[in-house]
C-alpha cells in the first residue's frame, strides 16, 4: 500500500504453494509496474526473509525469478539469494573428506558459505544456461560425467562476464565457448 494515498500497489510475502504441496515455503510478490524501481520489492523480500529466519526459523526458503526479469533478479541479489547449483557444488566439493583443507562435512561448510554470500560483492546468477546450448558448449568436448558441473559453472561465469576460480587443472576449458577467458586456475 502506498503511504501517500493508501492505494494498493502490490502484494507479497511467504507462502506454501497449494498447487505444489511439499515444495516448501517461497517468497512471492507482485507490484504494479508504476511502483517498480522504488525499492518496494526489496523491502518486502527482506522483511519476508527476516520473518522466515528470525521468527519462523524455517530451514530453507525459496525464491524464483524468470531469467529475463532483471528487476526481480536484482531484488534476489540484494536480499541474499544465490545460484542454487553453485551453492550445491560448493557444499559437495568443499565438504568432501578428500578436499584439501576442508573444514569438514557439508554441514560445516554451509555457515561459511552463508557468510561469503553476505559480502557486498556477492552477485546472484540465475541458473539459465543449458548444457544443450550449442552456442555455449561443445558437446563433443564433454568427455565424462565428472566434468559436467564444472563445465556448467564455467559457462555460467562466461555468460555473466565473471570467472570460475578452481584448483582443477583437468577442467576442459574448450568444452565451453570462450572458456579459457572465464577460467581462473588457483595456484
Amino acid at each position: 500500500m502506498a503511504r501517500a494515498d493508501a492505494r494498493i500497489i502490490g502484494w507479497g510475502g511467504l507462502y506454501d504453494d497449494p498447487f505444489d504441496p511439499g515444495w516448501g515455503v517461497e517468497v512471492g510478490y507482485y507490484f504494479d509496474p508504476a511502483a517498480w524501481g522504488h525499492g518496494f520489492a526489496t523491502e518486502l523480500v527482506a522483511a519476508a526473509v527476516s520473518l522466515a529466519d528470525n521468527v519462523l526459523r524455517l530451514p530453507e526458503l525459496r525464491a524464483f525469478a524468470h531469467p529475463e526479469n532483471v528487476g526481480s533478479r536484482r531484488v534476489l541479489e540484494k536480499t541474499g539469494f544465490t545460484c542454487p547449483l553453485t551453492e550445491n557444488a560448493v557444499l559437495r566439493i568443499v565438504g568432501h573428506a578428500r578436499y584439501a583443507n576442508s573444514p569438514g562435512t557439508p554441514a560445516a561448510v554451509a555457515p561459511l558459505m552463508t557468510s561469503l554470500c553476505a559480502l557486498p560483492g556477492h552477485v546472484f546468477w540465475p541458473d539459465d544456461t543449458s548444457l544443450l546450448d550449442a552456442g555455449k558448449f561443445d558437446p563433443a568436448r564433454l568427455l565424462n560425467a565428472s566434468q559436467i558441473t564444472d563445465s556448467y559453472l564455467l559457462a555460467l561465469a562466461c555468460t555473466r562476464g565473471g570467472k570460475l576460480a578452481t584448483f582443477d587443472r583437468r577442467l576442459i576449458a574448450d568444452a565451453v565457448v570462450n572458456g579459457a577467458q572465464g577460467l581462473h586456475l588457483i595456484t
